[in-house]
C-alpha cells in the first residue's frame, strides 16, 4: 500500500484550517448584512429606504456601458420615438394593435384544428397511445395528410439556361418550347413516401430541370394544388415573355409526356384499363376473358381495344366533355387545360413506356412465358437465345448504357435494354427461333419505330409507318389471341399522328425525364427530411455547377474533334508516314476507336468500314481501315432492310484504305448473325447519330 508522506499530510491539514476560518468570517458578514436589510424594510419612513444618494451609488456600482455608436437598430420606429421631444402617448398609439416588430399571419382552418387538438389532449390528459390512434385516423380519412410542395422559379431556371448557352457560344433562341413531365418516384421499396417532381425539358436542347417537387404518402390528393405554382409561372411567361439582355424571348408549352397512369391523373380522366380509356379516339373497349392453360375455362379477363377505325377526339370535344364517360365523375377541370393548347395532340404518347416497356416487353413475354406450348419457345431455345445475347455483349458500342442480359432476366430488363433489343438486336437474335409469321410480325414493329425515330425523315415516313403499325395491331389478335390487344397495343395506331406534328418520337419521349428522376433519387440519403435534402442539393448544384447544355441545331462546324491516345504502332499507309497516329477520336456526342466495339462506320457510297487507325496529316484527319466486300439485305419484309441502313456484310478486305474523315457518314453497331460466328455480321446504323 502507498503511504502519504507526513509533510504533505500536514500541508493539507493547514490548508483546510485556513479555508474553515475564511468561510466562518463570510457567514458572520452575511448575517450582519441581512439584519441591516431587514431593519430597512420594516422602517416606518419609506423615504429613508429610497434615499437618492444610496440609489445613485447603487446604480453606479452596476457599471452600465454605453452602446457603441456603430450599432444599428432594427426597430427604426422605436428609435425615432426615443429621439422625439414629446414624452406623451396618444390614445391611438395606446389602443393600436399593430406592431412593427411582429405581424402574425392569419391562421388557416388546419392550424385552428391542430391548436384545438393540442388543447384537448393537454386538458383531458388522454393517454398518448389514444392520441396517436386519433392522428392516424385524421391523416387517413379526414384529409390532414402529411405532404409538402417545394417550388422552383421557372424564369430563373430559364435564365440560367440562356447564360449557359451564351457561355458556350451558342446562339440565343427567339422562342423556347417547353415539354413537361410529372410522375411518381418512390423513395424506398418498403415505404409509401414518394416524390412527384415536375420536370421540364427545353425542346431542341439536352437540358432537363425541375420546376417543383411534391413529397407525401402516395400521389397528390389535388392535382390543381400540385400544379398551381407551375401553371402560374407559365401564364406569367406567356403574357410578358422572358427578358434576357434586352431581348424578349417567347415561351410556350409544346406538350406533356408521361406514362398512361400519370397522364390520366394529371388530366383527371379515366385510366388506361377503363372501357373509354383511349385518349386519342372514342373507341369503347370490350371485356376479353382469359383462357386457362389447363382446363380451357375462363378465369378473369382484361379490357381490350380491337377497333382501329373509331372517330378521333378533338381538343374542342375534350373541353366540352362530349364523351362524358372518358372523364372522371368529379368533373374537376385540371389546370393543365389552361396551359396546353391541344389536349389530344399535345399530350404525347411516350414511346418509352408505350412501345419499349409496354408493347415489346409484352411480345417477348409471349415468346418466353406464354402458357400455351405451341406459342412459347422451348427451354432449349431460351438457353440458346440467352447464350447468343451474352456473346454479343462485346459488340455493343459505348453509346449504350446497358449491355444485353439473359432471357430469364426479362422481368428485370430496363427500358434502355428493351430499346436496344427492339431497335438493333431483335432482327438477328430471334430469327432462328420463332416462326416466320411471328418474325414478320416483329419486323413490322421494328421497322415502323425506327422510321418514326429518325429525326431527318420521320415526318416524311410517318404515313407509311402508320400503315405498318395498323397492320401490326390487326395481325396481333390473329397470332396471339384477342386478349393481346390491350391499351398499349391499340395506342400504336396513334403514334404517327404525333410524329407528323411534333417530329421524332425521341424528342417527346420520357427517357430524359427518367434519367433526371434517378439523379434526384441518388441525391437523397436515408436519414430523414428527404425533401429538404433534395432541395438543398439542387440549390448547391445550381450555384456551383456549370450547366451541360448541348444544342442539336448548332452547325457541324461547331462540333469539336478531339484526338486521344497517341501511338506509333500503325497500321499506316506510305503517303501518311509523317503524320501523327491516334487510337481514339472523341466527338460531341460519341466516340470512334480503332478497336471493338466502336470501330464500325458507314462511309460515302454506303460502304461498311472497320477503322484501324486515325492519322493527322497536312491539317487533315484521315481514317485508315478495311471495308467489307460483300453486302446484302438481311430481311425483305416489310421493306428491304438496306432502306433503313440495316445490312448483312461478309468478306472483310485484307487491303488497307485511307479516307478523309469528312467521308464518314454514320456510326454503326455490328453483331454476328450466328453463334458460333461464321464470318457474317449484321450492321445497323445508330439512329440520330450522324457523324458528318
Amino acid at each position: 500500500m502507498c503511504q502519504i508522506p507526513r509533510q504533505v499530510f500536514n500541508q493539507h491539514i493547514q490548508q483546510n484550517e485556513e479555508l474553515e476560518t475564511f468561510f466562518s468570517q463570510e457567514r458572520v458578514n452575511d448575517k450582519s448584512t441581512t439584519s441591516e436589510i431587514e431593519t430597512a424594510y420594516i422602517h416606518d419612513d419609506p423615504q429613508e429606504i429610497f434615499d437618492e444618494d444610496i440609489l445613485s451609488s447603487a446604480i453606479g456600482d452596476l457599471n452600465f456601458e454605453e452602446p457603441d455608436s456603430d450599432v444599428e437598430f432594427d426597430d427604426t420606429q422605436s428609435q425615432a420615438a426615443e429621439e422625439s421631444d414629446d414624452d406623451s402617448w396618444s390614445d391611438e398609439e395606446l389602443n393600436s394593435t399593430e406592431t412593427s416588430q411582429l405581424q402574425l399571419p392569419e391562421k388557416t382552418q388546419e392550424d385552428v384544428v391542430i391548436d384545438n387538438l393540442r388543447q384537448w389532449a393537454s386538458s383531458t390528459q388522454v393517454p398518448y397511445i389514444h392520441v396517436s390512434s386519433l392522428l392516424k385516423v385524421l391523416h387517413k380519412d379526414a384529409g390532414y395528410a402529411s405532404w409538402e410542395i417545394s417550388h422552383f422559379d421557372l424564369e430563373a431556371s430559364l435564365v440560367r439556361f440562356l447564360v449557359a448557352l451564351q457561355s458556350k457560344g451558342i446562339k440565343i433562341p427567339s422562342e423556347i418550347k417547353l415539354l413537361f413531365n410529372a410522375d411518381g418516384l418512390p423513395l424506398s421499396k418498403s415505404g409509401s413516401n414518394e416524390f412527384w417532381p415536375i420536370l421540364v425539358r427545353i425542346q431542341g436542347y439536352d437540358f432537363v430541370f425541375g420546376a417543383g417537387i411534391y413529397q407525401g404518402r402516395g400521389k397528390p390528393a389535388d392535382v390543381n394544388v400540385y400544379l398551381k405554382f407551375f401553371a402560374a409561372d407559365i401564364h406569367q411567361l406567356r403574357r410578358s415573355g422572358l427578358q434576357f439582355e434586352g431581348q424578349t424571348i417567347t415561351v410556350s408549352v409544346c406538350g406533356m409526356s408521361s406514362d398512361a397512369p400519370a397522364t390520366a391523373y394529371i388530366l383527371n380522366i379515366k385510366g388506361h384499363n377503363a372501357f373509354h380509356g383511349c385518349r386519342i379516339c372514342t373507341t369503347r373497349g370490350s371485356w376479353t376473358p382469359t383462357i386457362s392453360k389447363r382446363t380451357n375455362a375462363r378465369s378473369g379477363g382484361r379490357v381490350t381495344f380491337p377497333e382501329i377505325n373509331a372517330p378521333l377526339r378533338s381538343d374542342s370535344s375534350f373541353r366540352k366533355r362530349e364523351n362524358i364517360q372518358h372523364h372522371n365523375k368529379n368533373q374537376i377541370r385540371s389546370v393543365v387545360e389552361d396551359i396546353i393548347d391541344d389536349l389530344t395532340a399535345d399530350v404525347h404518347l411516350d414511346y418509352m413506356h408505350l412501345v419499349c416497356i409496354g408493347c415489346f416487353k409484352k411480345l417477348l413475354n409471349v415468346f418466353f412465358c406464354h402458357p400455351f406450348d405451341n406459342i412459347r419457345l422451348s427451354p432449349a431455345s431460351l438457353l440458346a437465345i440467352s447464350a447468343f445475347r451474352e456473346h454479343v455483349r462485346q459488340y455493343i458500342p459505348s453509346d449504350f448504357a446497358r449491355k444485353p442480359r439473359s432471357a430469364k432476366d426479362l422481368p428485370r430488363w430496363k427500358a434502355t435494354e428493351l430499346r436496344l433489343d427492339l431497335l438493333y438486336l431483335c432482327p438477328v437474335i430471334y430469327k432462328c427461333f420463332i416462326t416466320k409469321n411471328s418474325y414478320d410480325h416483329l419486323m413490322l414493329l421494328h421497322v415502323s419505330i425506327r422510321l418514326l425515330l429518325e429525326r431527318d425523315s420521320c415526318q416524311a415516313d410517318a404515313d407509311y409507318a402508320n400503315e405498318l403499325l395498323r397492320l401490326f395491331v390487326q395481325v396481333s389478335s390473329q397470332l396471339y389471341g384477342p386478349a393481346f390487344v390491350t391499351f398499349n397495343i391499340h395506342s400504336l395506331i396513334h403514334l404517327a399522328k404525333g410524329v407528323k406534328k411534333h417530329g421524332s418520337l425521341e424528342d417527346t419521349s420520357a427517357f430524359c425525364f427518367e434519367n433526371k428522376l434517378q439523379v434526384y433519387k441518388n441525391m437523397v440519403r436515408p436519414c430523414g427530411r428527404s425533401l429538404e435534402q433534395l432541395v438543398r442539393r439542387i440549390d448547391q448544384e445550381c450555384k456551383i455547377s456549370v450547366l451541360s447544355v448541348t444544342s442539336r441545331v448548332s452547325s457541324a462546324a461547331q462540333k469539336p474533334l478531339v484526338l486521344k491516345m497517341l501511338h506509333f504502332c500503325g497500321p499506316i499507309l506510305p503517303g501518311l508516314l509523317s503524320g501523327k497516329q491516334y487510337k481514339q477520336l472523341v466527338l460531341e456526342n460519341t466516340i470512334l476507336t480503332n478497336s471493338l466495339p466502336d470501330n464500325c462506320v458507314i462511309i460515302e457510297g454506303n460502304h461498311v468500314v472497320l477503322i484501324a487507325n486515325f492519322v493527322w496529316e497536312y491539317e487533315k484527319l484521315y481514317v485508315i481501315g478495311r471495308r467489307y466486300l460483300h453486302q446484302e439485305n438481311y430481311f425483305s419484309y416489310p421493306l428491304p432492310s438496306s432502306n433503313i441502313y440495316e445490312i448483312v456484310v461478309s468478306q472483310l478486305s485484307h487491303t488497307l484504305e485511307s479516307f478523309e474523315f469528312c467521308e464518314v457518314k454514320y456510326k454503326c453497331i455490328r453483331i454476328p448473325t450466328f453463334f458460333p460466328e461464321t464470318g457474317s455480321y449484321f450492321v445497323s446504323k445508330l439512329l440520330n447519330l450522324n457523324i458528318n
